[in-house]
């Protein structure tokens, strides 16, 4: 019994350590940026532009999202816990832009992330954190 017990912490250790890397080998060659609008826009049209060139990536096979996760205590930053329903946002562009209205989310900040899969590769970017508020 004090064997099983001696043993069981490490063997937690060495599992949530394996649990915590990423294995991932995918290298996909995109660029990816979020711009703010004009400071001088009222605070009910402001928006944000994701913008994006993925012409490098082999687009027929492969599914580009952008998954957004409007957040409610924006003092948290990316580490929030009051959200609203999140959304994806279909990339069917190599080049391209799109706009996310601040008064559309319902929501002074938000969260997002790319999720790209190619064949049997997928990547799956960190959460960023944006916020219309200065």
């Amino acid at each position: 019994m004090k064997r099983l017990l001696l043993f069981l912490p490490v063997f937690l250790v060495f599992v949530q350590g394996f649990a915590q890397k990423s294995t991932n080998t995918c290298d996909f060659m995109y660029s990816f940026e979020i711009k703010k609008c004009d400071e001088l826009l009222s605070n009910r049209d402001k928006y944000a532009t994701f913008a994006w060139d993925f012409s490098k990536l082999n687009f027929t096979d492969s599914n580009v999202q952008i998954e957004v996760v409007p957040v409610l205590d924006c003092w948290n930053e990316i580490h929030a816990k009051d959200f609203r329903d999140s959304f994806k946002m279909k990339i069917e562009e190599a080049k391209g832009e799109q706009k996310v209205y601040h008064i559309k989310m319902m929501a002074k900040c938000f969260k997002y992330r790319l999720v790209i899969s190619s064949g049997a590769c997928e990547k799956t970017t960190e959460w960023n954190y944006f916020s219309f508020i200065d």
